[in-house]
């Protein structure tokens, strides 16, 4: 997700996924709507990560530039980050951000929870990796992960195209487990590939990376052409669907929670609890 790499303008790059600077813009509008003053961002010690923060920093400064933001760097190799959370008992924020990924995201949840500073009835925790559809996620969460606020590229109630809903269902006859984001990510990736191909009639690198940027895409997501702006959007699905939701049962299915926005859905901050 990192949005290094596109700024660099590496022509052989495309990104059909997520990026950073929309994660930063969504989480952004949900502070907003949330009317917060104060901010905890806790990331992990990559371009992903670091990358992430600084992007809801600007986010931030453009949507509600009154938030006192900051953001502490962990070592995501870690296995104690208590040093970073107990101070936060004295004087909890309004919300704590989490961009890490497991297993790092999954200790920082616990230890967060453990020691009574999110999610609590003070306290917001929105994550921005978009744990909450891993598979082992609640096994190594539980009670940690009840009231979270989750970014997520995959919701049934969001409006999938038909062709996703086709594949969406295959995987979940095949598996018998929901489908979740990175199945539509994969997919996408590979009827991308096949489409340029047959549009380039070749499959030399350069034909295929003039038809990439050329050909409106239509896939399990939705429809959309590459950017050529130079910079974060450089080659990236700029307008990527996403969602915010949030979970409220223990080893509740991302299917059965609460779904605040989607790509048709505006932000409806009401339907957020807060932690009890």
């Amino acid at each position: 997700w990192s949005d290094d790499i596109r700024k660099k303008g590496y022509k052989q790059v495309f990104n059909p996924a997520n990026y950073n600077s929309r994660v930063a813009f969504a989480m952004a509008e949900t502070l907003s709507g949330l009317g917060v003053k104060r901010v905890v961002a806790f990331c992990e010690n990559t371009d992903y990560g670091i990358g992430q923060a600084k992007a809801v920093a600007e986010a931030l400064k453009k949507k509600s530039p009154n938030v006192e933001y900051h953001f502490e760097t962990l070592d995501r190799t870690s296995k104690d980050f208590t040093p970073a959370i107990v101070p936060l008992r004295s004087n909890p924020p309004d919300a704590v951000l989490m961009m890490m990924l497991p297993p790092a995201a999954y200790i920082v949840m616990n230890q967060l929870y453990e020691q009574g500073v999110a999610p609590s009835d003070k306290t917001w925790l929105y994550d921005g990796a978009g744990l909450g559809d891993y598979p082992d996620f609640w096994q190594n969460v539980k009670e940690a992960g009840k009231n979270l606020i989750e970014f997520g590229l995959y919701h049934p109630n969001m409006g999938v195209p038909k062709l996703g809903q086709e594949v969406g269902k295959t995987y979940q006859e095949k598996t018998k487990h929901e489908p979740n984001r990175l199945i539509y990510q994969a997919a996408d990736s590979l009827l991308l590939v096949v489409e340029a191909i047959k549009n380039a009639k070749s499959t030399k690198p350069d034909a295929i990376i003039k038809a990439l940027e050329s050909m409106q895409f239509s896939g399990v997501r939705g429809s959309f052409k590459f950017s050529e702006e130079p910079g974060v959007s450089y080659h990236q699905w700029v307008d990527i669907p996403y969602v915010t939701y949030q979970f409220t049962e223990v080893g509740e299915p991302v299917s059965k929670t609460t779904l605040v926005q989607g790509p048709n859905l505006p932000l409806s901050v009401d339907k957020l609890k807060k932690a009890k």
